[in-house]
């Protein structure tokens, strides 16, 4: 395991973004060691109690976790766990993962993709800050979501397959997922489409571009970004998710969070932006919507909510004028089809509760 051999092969794939030099440079070791373990062929893991197997071990991780962590991880990932490893989350929250690589030429296709999900899915999970930090910030309510979670995410799912036939293992390191999906997975509201970036490291190439604007075009459900294909109109790195008017978050441009282990978690095994900064852009955006989001968002996850402007008696958004209380009154109605539940004056007091002294 030569972790800087490895880091150089991946500066060399992605040489045409200098957005994961600068990222990739300023990572510790043991997000290196993520990386590698995640993205490597071969890699496999155990979920045990036990401290030693018969394998050559590559690392142990001992997670030290909560009631709820096992649980989330049992009920996002439970088709990807084994009964005996469901057995060990239900009862324990001290175990251990263990990591090792075992190639094989006897193995047939069904393990192979068996240990690739498993790799892809689950190694995040236990490895990487920012997903720990998601399972264990997730609104989880065991009476309404442990049989339907999943369910929300057949359109995801059908993007994940497309995904993974056209782009490689550590070509995904350009893919994420932003905008409404985050709040969907932290279990807050359904997404309608899925907001898209790829930044392929091989995005010139012909057939590269072909497939990507195939497979794109053809699902409706999505609004791609595909860096030298088919991007954003109007927008670009710099200025994408407003992402030029955070002044208190350190990056030149959208690109850079990709990159940012600090500033997005996987969902089986694709990056979705982190929620904190998707709350910041709908603070900065503020939409009727986008205030309504946050207001849900306090409701459901305990997660700081940042702060939005205070509300002008005559609101200009787009070719929309509002008062207001036409303003308040859109916000309303549009918490309402998420079934929340509230009147005027109750909304009147939640913003005031997140505005700007």
């Amino acid at each position: 395991m030569d972790l800087n051999n490895f880091k150089r092969s991946l500066l060399h794939i992605y040489s045409k973004f200098p957005e994961f030099e600068k990222s990739i440079n300023n990572v510790s070791k043991e997000y290196l060691l993520f990386l590698y373990l995640h993205l490597t062929d071969g890699i496999k893991i155990i979920i045990t109690d036990k401290t030693t197997i018969n394998k050559d071990i590559l690392h142990i991780k001992n997670i030290n976790c909560n009631k709820q962590y096992c649980k989330v991880l049992i009920m996002i990932y439970h088709k990807f766990i084994e009964d005996d490893e469901i057995k060990i989350l239900e009862k324990n929250t001290n175990f251990n993962v263990i990591f090792y690589q075992e190639n094989t030429n006897i193995q047939n296709m069904e393990e192979i993709f068996k240990h690739k999900n498993r790799r892809d899915f689950l190694i995040p999970c236990f490895l990487h800050d920012k997903t720990i930090s998601f399972i264990n910030n997730i609104n989880y309510n065991n009476y309404n979501i442990e049989s339907s979670y999943n369910e929300k995410f057949k359109n995801f799912h059908i993007l994940l397959g497309i995904l993974r036939k056209n782009i490689k293992t550590k070509e995904k390191l350009g893919v994420m997922i932003c905008s409404s999906f985050t709040l969907n997975t932290h279990n807050v509201r359904r997404n309608k489409d899925i907001d898209l970036v790829i930044l392929h490291p091989y995005y010139s190439s012909n057939k590269i571009k072909t497939n990507l604007y195939k497979l794109t075009k053809t699902l409706k459900f999505t609004d791609p970004h595909i860096h030298g294909i088919l991007e954003w109109k109007g927008i670009d790195k710099y200025n994408m998710y407003n992402i030029n008017k955070m002044k208190d978050i350190k990056m030149n441009n959208f690109y850079e969070i990709i990159f940012n282990p600090n500033h997005h978690y996987y969902f089986f095994g694709i990056k979705v932006i982190d929620i904190a900064l998707d709350l910041k852009y709908r603070s900065i955006r503020a939409y009727p919507k986008n205030i309504a989001d946050l207001i849900l968002v306090k409701s459901k996850l305990n997660i700081e909510i940042p702060k939005i402007k205070p509300l002008e008696d005559k609101i200009i958004i787009e070719k929309h004028e509002y008062t207001k209380r036409d303003f308040i009154n859109v916000i309303l109605n549009y918490l309402k089809k998420f079934n929340y539940k509230s009147d005027y004056d109750s909304i009147v007091k939640e913003i005031s509760e997140i505005t700007q002294p």
